[in-house]
C-alpha cells in the first residue's frame, strides 16, 4: 500500500510543481484535440467508444455505440495517454536522487514505481473503462464529501484514474476464477462484486485475474478505494486534484495544458495586480475556469483599502465583462465562486441579474459548501441598502425567488451542513434575511456544540454564532454558556471585529456576565481603542449601557476616542453616543459639549431620522448636563416634521421633551396626534403621557385641573388603561402607584380602573418590596375622598386584603418616628387600624416630640382620627399650635392640626388666629376643610370674632364648595339593570344602603326625604321633616377595620348635626346588611324609628310572617369574599 500512495504522490507533484516546457513534453506540439478512445465491446457484441461531449456547464464522458471510431472530439482533451508520462516520470526518477537518499532507496522506490506502472497498464489493455457521470447519479449523495472530495459507494470496487466511482463498469474480457463473462449493463459492477465473493472458495476474495494476470484486491482497493463510506480516500489521485489545484477532478483533466498553466500562475499569485497582469498578458487564452479563478483570488488576496482602485482598474473591467461572456458555459461551482467574489469585493456588476438567473436552476445540484454560500451572498446583497437585492437589473419577484428557492432548500437540505463554515454561513444568511426558523437554528446550535467539543470551531465562527442568534433573537443558553467559556480563554485570538459582534450579541441576547465583561471584554477592547472607528465606539457603549455594565475606565477611554474624532461621527453614532452616555451617568461636560455641537450641525441639516431623533430627545432627557436650547428647538422642530412617522415612538418624543422643559405650545401637535394612537397605547405610555400633564401642571403658578382638549386625552388615556386592564393586564406595584398618584395630582377619577387596581391588590403586596409597598400605600392615601370610600369598602369587605396589611405593616413595626408618623397616617386615610398601629403609635409617642411640624400634623391627626389617647394627642396638638409658624410651615399640615383642634375642642383662641392665616389657598382635602368651616361659621365657634369679612367670605365659599360624593347617587332608576358578571370581575358590588331604606320606609307608609343633604357638607340617607329626625347610617367611610371602631370624623359629623338642630336616630350599615340577608331589614328600621314614627310602632306590635324583602335579590345580598 506505500508504495501506491507514494506513486499518488508523485503524480500530484508531477502536475503542480513541473514546468511549462518539460510537461509539453509528452503532448503534441501544436496542442490538437486528442481524446482517450477505450474500444470495448458490449453484450450485443456491438463496438462502443467513449468520446467527449459537452452537456450544459461541465465535460463529461457519455458512452454510445457506433460503427467505427471518431476522432474528432473537444478540444479540452490530450491525444495522447496517460501511461506514457508515468513512464516519464519512472525514467525521471532513475535520473534523479532525491537529498538524503541513498542508491539503495532510491532504487527502491524505482522498483515500486515500475510495480505500479504495471498494474495501471494491466487495467488499460483489459479495456475497463468507468463513466465520469457514474459519481453524479448515486443515490441520496452516498460517497460525496462536504469538501469537494468524493468517496466510494458501499457497491464499488474499481475507480477510475480520476477516483470517481460509479456503477456503470463496462467490462470486456474481464476474467474470473471460473472464467465466467459478466454482461455489461447498468449494474454490472454489483454482479462483479457479488461473483467474486460467491467464488471465493476457488481462488479467494482478495484475488483477482485481470489480463491473465492475478492481482492483490487490496492493492485494487487501495489504487481505486474502499468500499467503507465511511473511510475518507485523503490521499487518492481525485483528493490530490482537488487539494493541490483547487479545480473539480473532472474540470482538471479535462482542461487543455495551456490552461492549466495560467491556472497553476493564477493560484500561485498573492497580489491583485499579479493576477491582473497574468490576465492581460493571456487575456486570449484563458478559458471560463481562468476568468473565475482570477476574480476568486484577487477577492482573496485583496484589502479592504484596495476595493476602490480595483472598482476603476480598466483591466478589472475588462475582467468582469470576459466573465460576463462566460456565464451561459459556468457550472455551479464557478457561479458561487464568482458571487462571492463580488460579494467580498462590494462590486455590483449591471450582469449580477443573469448570473443569479443561471444559478437558480442549478440549486438542487450545490453541495453543502456552494449552497451555504451562494446563500450567504444573497443575504449579504439584502443586508446593505446599497447593496440590496431588488435592482434596475432584478425585480422584486426574481428576488423574491431567489431567497425563496435557496431558503428552502437549505431547509430541506439543513442536515447537510456539518462543517464550521458551512454552520456559520447558514446562520448569518438566515439571520441577515430576517429567518427565524426555530427548526434550523436548533440544528445549528446541537451541530456546534458537536464541533465545539471536537475542538473544530475557532474564535471567528463562534462569533459569528452568537452575532445570527442575537440578530434573530433566539437564546440558547447552553450554547452560550459553553462560547463565553472560550471567549474568556481564548479572547487574546479575537479580533476587533470579534470584540463588537460579541458585545452588541450578548447584550441583545441579555446574556451579560459580569466577569466577562469586565475582566476580559473590556482589557481587550482598551488594546483596540486606536484601530476603532465611530461605529465600534457607538456600538461598544451601546451594549454597555443596555447592559447595565458601569465600567468608568473603559468609558473613559471611549471618550478620548470620540473627542478626537468627534467631527467624523454620523447621525446614528451620535444618536448612540449622547443616549448611551447619558444612561451612563457620565459628567465629562467637554465630551457633552462637542457631542452636542455636533449633534446641531447634523440637526440642522436636517440629517436625523425618526427614531434617531427619538434617541437624542431621550438621552438629553436624561443627561446631567442641561442640553442648549437652540439644540433642543431644533430637534423639537425636526419631531413635528416628522410627527406621522413616529407612531408609538411619539410618546417618547413628548415625554423626552417635556422633561427637558420645552413649552407645551411647542410640542402641542405631537400631543393631539397621540389620540389617534390610544387603542394602540400600553398602560406605561398612558402613565407617561399623564406625567407630561403633570409636568405642565408644575410649570403652571395657577393650575386648578385640565380643561379642553387635554382632559378629553387624559380621559381616554385612563379609558385605554381600563380596557388592557380587563384584557388579563396585571399592574406592577409601581405602575400602580405612578397611576394613581398621576389621577390624583390632575383631579382625575375612575371608579372602575380604581375598582381593577383594588381587585389586584392583595398579589402586589404580597410581592412588593418595603419600599414599593410605601409607594402604594402612599398612592392610595392620596386619592380623593370618593375614591377612598372604594377602597375602604374593599379593606372592609376582604379579610385576605386585611391579612395582607397586616403581615405588611408587622415589618413596618420597627421604623423610626418620622416613617411611623407617614405610615400611620396612610393607614387611617384608608380606613385600616390594628394593633401594629398601636404600636407605631407608642414609638411616636416616646418621641417627646421631636418631629419637624409635617410629621407633627401626620402622627396628630392619625391618632385623633383612631381615638388613641385623646389626652394625650391633645397636649401634643396643644403643644404644636403654640409654636406653629403659619406663614413658613406647610400649609397642608397647618390645616390638619386645625381640624383635630375643631375635635379636640381647643380654645377658640389658639384655633381662630390660624384659621385667618391660611386664607390664601384652598386645601386639598376638602371635606375635612368644609368640616373646619362649618365649625367656625354655623356652629358659633367664632362668635362673631373674625378680624375681617376677607377671611368669613373665604369658608363661607369652601361651604358652598360642590363635592362629587354628595350628589352622584342622586336620580338613580331604581330599576337599573344588573350587574354583569363582567362587572363583577372587576369591581366589588356596590351597597347602595340609601335605597334600601327609602324602599323599606315606602313599605311602611312612613313619609320621609330621602338622600338628604345638610349644609352642602354631609349627606343623610333619609330625613323626616315632620319630626325633626333624620337617620345616618355608619358606613365603612365612618369605621377603620379591622378593629370595626369609629373614627373622629363620625363623631365630629354627630356633634355639628346637634348644633345645627337636627336630632339623630343612628343605624350601622353592618347590621343593616345582615338585616337585609336575613329578611328583617323592615323590622331593624321599625325598630331604630320608633322612638319617634308611630306607624313604625304600629308595624312591630304587627308580627307580620312574611317580612318585607327589598327589590334586590338575594344575589346581591350575599357576602363578596376572596
Amino acid at each position: 500500500m506505500n508504495k501506491l500512495f507514494f506513486f499518488q504522490r508523485q503524480i500530484c507533484k508531477f502536475v503542480t510543481n513541473v514546468n511549462k516546457s518539460e510537461f509539453l513534453k509528452s503532448f503534441n506540439i501544436d496542442h490538437t484535440p486528442i481524446t482517450h478512445n477505450i474500444s470495448i465491446t458490449n453484450v450485443n457484441n456491438q463496438k462502443s467508444e467513449i468520446d467527449s461531449i459537452k452537456n450544459g456547464k461541465q465535460q463529461q464522458f457519455r458512452l454510445h455505440t457506433s460503427d467505427k471510431s471518431d476522432d474528432s472530439n473537444s478540444s479540452m482533451y490530450s491525444k495522447q495517454s496517460l501511461w506514457p508520462e508515468l513512464e516519464q516520470l519512472e525514467l525521471k526518477y532513475k535520473n534523479e536522487v532525491k537529498r538524503g537518499m541513498t542508491k539503495k532507496i532510491c532504487s527502491k522506490y524505482i522498483k515500486k514505481i515500475s510495480s505500479d506502472t504495471d498494474i495501471y497498464k494491466c487495467l488499460e489493455q483489459a479495456e475497463i473503462s468507468i463513466p465520469i457521470t457514474a459519481h453524479s447519479s448515486r443515490p441520496n449523495g452516498e460517497g460525496i464529501l462536504p469538501s469537494g472530495r468524493h468517496r466510494p459507494s458501499s457497491t464499488t470496487i474499481l475507480e477510475s484514474e480520476l477516483g470517481l466511482t460509479g456503477n456503470n463498469l463496462l467490462v470486456n474480457d474481464l476474467k474470473l476464477p471460473n472464467n465466467e463473462s459478466i454482461e455489461s449493463s447498468n449494474g454490472a459492477f454489483d454482479e462483479l462484486n457479488k461473483t467474486i465473493v460467491s467464488n471465493d472458495k476457488e481462488v479467494g476474495v482478495n484475488e483477482l485475474i485481470i489480463g491473465g494476470k492475478t492481482l492483490d484486491m487490496n492493492i485494487i482497493k487501495t489504487i481505486y478505494g474502499t468500499t467503507d463510506p465511511n473511510e475518507i480516500i485523503a490521499n487518492s489521485p481525485a483528493s490530490v486534484i482537488k487539494a493541490n489545484t483547487g479545480m473539480d477532478p473532472e474540470t482538471w483533466i479535462n482542461m487543455d495544458i495551456s490552461k492549466l498553466v495560467i491556472q497553476q500562475k493564477l493560484q500561485k499569485s498573492r497580489s491583485s495586480s499579479d493576477i491582473l497582469e497574468i490576465y492581460k498578458e493571456n487575456f486570449t487564452e484563458i478559458n471560463y475556469v481562468n476568468a473565475v479563478t482570477a476574480l476568486h483570488r484577487i477577492a482573496k488576496n485583496s484589502k479592504n483599502h484596495e476595493r476602490y482602485t480595483l472598482s476603476n482598474d480598466p483591466t478589472m473591467n475588462k475582467l468582469l465583462d470576459h466573465i460576463y461572456s462566460f456565464i451561459p458555459q459556468m457550472d455551479q461551482q464557478s457561479i458561487t465562486n464568482t458571487l462571492w467574489a463580488l460579494t467580498r469585493l462590494e462590486i455590483r456588476p449591471n450582469w449580477i441579474s443573469n448570473l443569479f438567473l443561471k444559478l437558480i436552476p442549478l440549486a438542487n445540484k450545490l453541495t453543502p459548501s456552494e449552497l451555504s454560500m451562494s446563500l450567504y451572498c444573497v443575504a449579504k446583497f439584502n443586508s446593505s441598502s446599497k447593496k440590496r437585492l431588488v435592482t434596475n437589473q432584478i425585480n422584486k419577484s426574481t428576488a423574491y425567488t431567489i431567497k425563496d428557492t435557496l431558503l428552502t432548500i437549505s431547509r430541506q437540505r439543513i442536515e447537510e451542513f456539518k462543517m464550521p463554515i458551512e454552520l456559520t454561513c447558514i446562520a448569518t444568511s438566515f439571520a441577515r434575511l430576517n429567518v427565524r426558523d426555530s427548526h434550523v437554528f436548533r440544528y445549528i446550535a446541537d451541530k456546534s456544540l458537536q464541533l465545539f467539543e471536537m475542538n473544530k470551531l475557532d474564535v471567528e465562527h463562534i462569533c459569528s454564532l452568537i452575532w445570527s442568534f442575537a440578530r434573530v433573537n433566539i437564546v440558547n443558553t447552553s450554547l452560550l454558556g459553553h462560547f463565553c467559556k472560550f471567549i474568556e480563554k481564548n479572547a487574546d485570538k479575537c479580533a476587533l471585529r470579534d470584540l463588537v459582534n460579541l458585545c452588541w450579541s450578548l447584550s441583545k441576547l441579555n446574556y451579560t456576565p459580569n466577569e466577562l465583561f469586565i475582566y476580559t471584554m473590556s482589557p481587550m477592547l482598551r488594546t483596540f481603542i486606536r484601530d476603532m472607528n465611530s461605529r465600534d465606539v457607538s456600538i461598544i457603549a451601546w451594549s454597555y449601557s443596555n447592559a447595565g455594565i458601569q465600567d468608568n475606565e473603559l468609558f473613559k477611554d471611549l471618550s478620548l476616542k470620540i473627542a478626537a474624532n468627534v467631527n467624523d461621527l454620523s447621525a446614528q453614532d451620535i444618536a448612540a453616543l449622547i443616549n448611551c452616555f447619558s444612561h451612563m451617568s457620565m459628567n465629562d461636560k467637554s465630551l457633552f459639549r462637542s457631542l452636542f455641537s455636533r449633534a446641531y450641525i447634523l440637526a440642522t441639516g436636517k440629517h436625523f431620522t425618526p427614531v434617531q431623533i427619538k434617541t437624542i430627545l431621550r438621552g438629553l432627557a436624561n443627561a446631567e448636563l442641561m442640553a442648549p436650547n437652540k439644540l433642543v428647538d431644533c430637534l423639537s422642530s425636526l419631531a413635528i416634521d416628522h410627527k406621522n412617522s413616529f407612531e408609538i415612538d411619539l410618546i417618547t418624543v413628548i415625554t423626552s421633551l417635556s422633561k427637558l422643559g420645552v413649552d407645551s405650545m411647542k410640542y402641542e401637535p405631537l400631543l393631539f396626534e397621540t389620540e389617534g394612537i390610544v387603542h394602540k397605547m400600553y398602560v406605561e405610555d398612558c402613565i407617561s403621557l399623564l406625567n407630561v400633564f403633570i409636568n405642565e401642571a408644575n410649570q403652571s403658578n395657577n393650575f386648578v385641573g385640565l380643561t379642553g382638549k387635554r382632559l378629553i386625552l387624559a380621559n381616554a388615556y385612563l379609558s385605554q388603561c381600563c380596557s388592557r386592564a380587563r384584557n388579563k393586564y396585571n399592574f406592577t406595584t409601581i405602575l400602580a402607584a405612578n397611576l394613581l398618584n398621576s389621577m390624583y395630582k390632575l383631579n382625575l377619577s375612575s371608579p372602575e380602573l380604581l375598582h381593577i387596581i383594588m381587585k389586584q391588590i392583595i398579589p402586589l403586596i404580597n410581592h412588593s418590596t418595603i419600599e414599593e409597598f410605601c409607594l402604594l400605600l402612599g398612592a392610595l392615601s392620596n386619592t380623593d375622598y370618593s375614591d377612598r370610600a372604594i377602597i375602604r369598602t374593599h379593606i372592609h369587605r376582604r379579610p385576605l386584603l386585611q391579612n395582607s396589611l397586616k403581615e405588611k405593616f408587622a415589618l413596618l413595626s420597627n421604623s423610626n418616628p418620622i416613617d411611623a408618623s407617614s405610615l400611620t397616617h396612610a393607614a387611617i386615610r384608608i380606613g385600616y387600624y390594628d394593633d401594629v398601629i398601636d404600636t407605631l403609635f407608642e414609638k411616636i409617642e416616646l418621641s417627646n416630640n421631636a418631629l419637624d411640624i409635617i410629621s407633627s400634623s401626620q402622627a396628630i391627626w392619625a391618632m385623633t382620627q383612631a381615638g388613641y389617647k385623646p389626652s394625650w394627642s391633645k397636649r401634643a396638638l396643644e403643644t404644636t399650635l403654640v409654636s406653629l409658624n403659619s406663614a413658613s410651615d406647610d400649609n397642608d399640615s397647618i390645616w390638619r392640626l386645625l381640624w383635630c383642634a375643631i375635635v379636640h375642642n381647643v380654645s377658640s383662641d389658639l384655633i381662630l388666629p390660624i384659621a385667618e392665616s391660611i386664607t390664601n389657598d384652598l386645601p386639598k382635602d376638602i371635606f375635612q376643610a368644609q368640616q373646619i368651616a362649618l365649625a367656625l361659621v354655623k356652629t358659633g365657634l367664632a362668635d362673631g370674632k373674625f378680624v375681617s369679612d376677607v377671611c368669613k367670605q373665604f369658608y363661607n365659599d369652601i361651604l358652598a364648595y360642590m363635592r362629587n360624593d354628595l350628589y352622584e347617587n342622586f336620580g338613580v332608576n331604581r330599576y337599573a339593570r344588573k350587574s354583569t358578571r363582567d362587572d363583577r370581575k372587576f369591581k366589588i358590588r356596590d351597597i347602595n344602603y340609601d335605597l334600601w331604606i327609602s324602599e323599606c320606609l315606602i313599605q311602611l307608609h312612613i313619609p320621609h326625604t330621602s338622600l338628604h343633604v345638610i349644609e352642602n357638607v354631609y349627606r343623610i340617607s333619609a330625613a323626616f321633616p315632620s319630626h325633626g329626625f333624620i337617620l345616618d347610617v355608619i358606613s365603612f367611610e365612618d369605621t377603620l377595620a379591622p378593629k370595626n371602631i369609629a373614627q373622629a370624623s363620625s363623631t365630629l359629623r354627630k356633634s355639628q348635626l346637634t348644633l345645627l338642630g337636627h336630632l339623630i336616630t343612628r343605624i350601622n350599615l353592618s347590621d343593616l346588611y345582615s338585616a337585609v340577608a336575613d329578611k328583617t331589614a323592615r323590622m331593624l328600621i321599625a325598630k331604630t324609628i320608633s322612638s319617634f314614627s308611630w306607624q313604625a310602632r304600629e308595624f312591630l306590635s304587627f308580627k307580620n310572617p312574611n317580612e318585607f324583602i327589598p327589590s334586590y335579590n338575594q344575589e346581591q345580598c350575599s357576602e363578596f369574599q376572596d
